[in-house]
């Protein structure tokens, strides 16, 4: 986090961004029951029908979703550049660092177990901060968001969905315990393979 918050300005703008993204996400569903409610239901009884009202409110509905679309496109691209500026400063960092490590290091580790730490070590940090971060952040906001009008349309089926919610919570957590020990071990392996490409195969 520390990298990723030399980048404070761009961070704001993809915060409001993403704020946009979830307050349009939950706009657009709650305006589904003014459209069906207000608008297409009307329509049904009436022996001569008058789509004019259902036009405007199409019109509204689809500036909704392109404000939605706009401020998604803007914060991923965001979090790509600033993805790409704390992969460099990493990879620069280690690079400085690789400069001061003694002759026995290179030695006692193959190369490809220390490109694999240059490569898919630090790539696996990107992603994370390019799509994890913002998913993260747009998934709190919307779940808020649709919390409250849940509360507001029916406290009964809020709780219902709200208990299947912690049970996954629960089990997700179970699993994760359990598989977290192979996330490492897939690394390692990963810098070993690399590691017998470069010596056995590159070389």
């Amino acid at each position: 986090l520390s990298y990723v918050f030399k980048y404070k300005g761009r961070l704001v703008v993809v915060l409001i961004s993403i704020l946009a993204s979830a307050l349009t996400g939950v706009a657009s569903s709650l305006f589904l029951q003014t459209l069906i409610d207000d608008y297409i239901e009307p329509l049904l009884i009436e022996a001569v029908p008058n789509f004019a009202g259902l036009f405007k409110a199409i019109i509204f509905m689809a500036g909704i979703f392109i404000i939605g679309i706009v401020a998604t496109l803007l914060y991923n691209r965001l979090m790509v550049t600033v993805a790409q500026g704390v992969l460099k400063d990493i990879r620069d960092e280690m690079f400085e660092h690789m400069q001061t490590l003694p002759i026995k290091y290179f030695d006692t580790h193959s190369h490809g177990d220390i490109m694999s730490r240059m490569t898919n070590d630090v790539e696996n940090i990107s992603n994370t901060v390019s799509q994890s971060i913002a998913s993260l952040f747009s998934g709190v906001l919307t779940l808020v968001g649709c919390l409250v009008f849940m509360l507001y349309y029916s406290p009964m089926l809020t709780l219902v969905s709200l208990t299947s919610v912690v049970l996954t919570l629960i089990v997700t957590k179970n699993l994760t315990k359990f598989m977290r020990k192979y996330f490492p071990l897939q690394q390692t392996l990963l810098g070993r393979l690399n590691g017998h490409i470069e010596e056995m195969v590159s070389g």
